[in-house]
């Protein structure tokens, strides 16, 4: 999951709840900023005539979705977020309270996909009861074999909805991938993509990093994400590593930083107690297969707390080895200090200096 779709999706949760005022008027913020002039740092005219009030929001919704995400990650303006998602300036067509109109202009993008293909992000068109493009919202999340959404105007607020994937001639009308890993940003060096590597559900997001804090979301099974923050939290099946993803925290127990590791997951080791370090301290090289930076951990196995992730190439100096989790055919981990921090490396990603 890239960093656009990350931080659409973190909006629409806290979207969720926001009601028109009052309710049956059809009046809502997301009305109130289509309104506002590109002089006073709208995007007005995006669509023709003034939207506070006027008609249904359910594209005004997820197109503010899609457009502060844009704009949160991207720093675009308004007039370049509206070419690149296809709409025209002054559409005749009301993109803006019409998802017959806005499903027409992202299918001309060439945008529309399988709709059980559907991913998170993604927007999801409905059916009227003749089989007629009705409403639009946006998937959040798939589990079960259904899709979750975000939509607005459901109920005359942000909610959320539920509908079985395979379930396409029913409430489905199309699935529409907006392709915004063609626009993401150049991954920061300094980050680490991490692979969800629960065994069958989905794993939770929580706004602390502990299991008593509250869900703000979920992590489908096999998705990717990049971060470059690890926290100390509660312990889990041994480890105390969490991860920060957008907002909130998700354990290291369930996540296999790349390169993933494919031998069969071990059960969590115990902390051995450290060697005394030996009198000859040797200065060696880290060299990755894949030019990867390498985890130094707090103790020599993959489910202890990373301290530190060591460019690939750098210099490190070695105090001795010990035994510890097994790795394909490599066992011996190195006590090592990087700038200043210290802790263990499988050795066969060292060289000699």
């Amino acid at each position: 999951m890239g960093a656009i779709v990350s931080r659409i999706i973190a909006i629409g949760k806290n979207q969720i709840g926001v009601a028109e005022n009052p309710l049956g008027s059809n009046r809502t913020k997301y009305g109130v900023f289509w309104d506002t002039p590109k002089s006073k740092n709208g995007p007005y005219p995006w669509f023709n005539g003034k939207k506070n009030g006027e008609c249904g929001w359910c594209c005004m919704y997820s197109l503010w979705e899609s457009t502060m995400g844009i704009k949160d990650i991207l720093g675009w303006d308004y007039d370049k977020i509206r070419v690149w998602l296809g709409l025209p300036k002054n559409p005749a067509d009301n993109a803006g309270a019409g998802a017959p109109h806005l499903y027409k202009y992202f299918k001309a993008k060439g945008w529309e996909i399988d709709k059980t293909k559907g991913q998170p992000g993604d927007y999801i068109f409905f059916n009227t009861s003749l089989g007629k493009c009705s409403h639009v919202g946006r998937i959040d999340s798939i589990s079960g074999g259904k899709y979750k959404t975000v939509e607005g105007n459901k109920s005359n607020k942000v909610g959320q909805g539920t509908y079985t994937i395979s379930n396409t001639n029913g409430n489905i009308y199309a699935v529409i991938h907006i392709p915004y890993e063609t626009i993401e940003p150049a991954p920061d060096p300094s980050q680490v993509t991490y692979t969800v590597a629960t065994k069958y559900q989905p794993l939770t997001l929580r706004k602390e990093p502990t299991t008593k804090s509250d869900a703000i979301g979920e992590l489908a099974k096999g998705s990717t994400f990049t971060s470059s923050t690890v926290v100390k939290g509660e312990d889990v099946k041994g480890c105390d590593a969490w991860v920060e993803v957008n907002s909130g925290y998700a354990n290291g127990y369930y996540l296999s930083p790349t390169p993933v590791v494919t031998d069969p997951e071990p059960d969590p080791l115990p902390h051995p107690e450290p060697e005394p370090p030996k009198p000859v301290i040797q200065t060696y090289k880290i060299k990755t297969n894949t030019g990867a930076s390498l985890a130094l951990r707090a103790a020599p196995n993959t489910k202890a707390a990373c301290i530190v992730w060591m460019p690939n190439k750098s210099e490190v100096t070695v105090s001795g080895f010990v035994t510890g989790q097994k790795i394909g055919s490599c066992d011996q981990w190195a006590r090592t200090t990087y700038k200043g921090k210290s802790g263990y490396c499988l050795s066969k990603y060292l060289t000699k200096a």
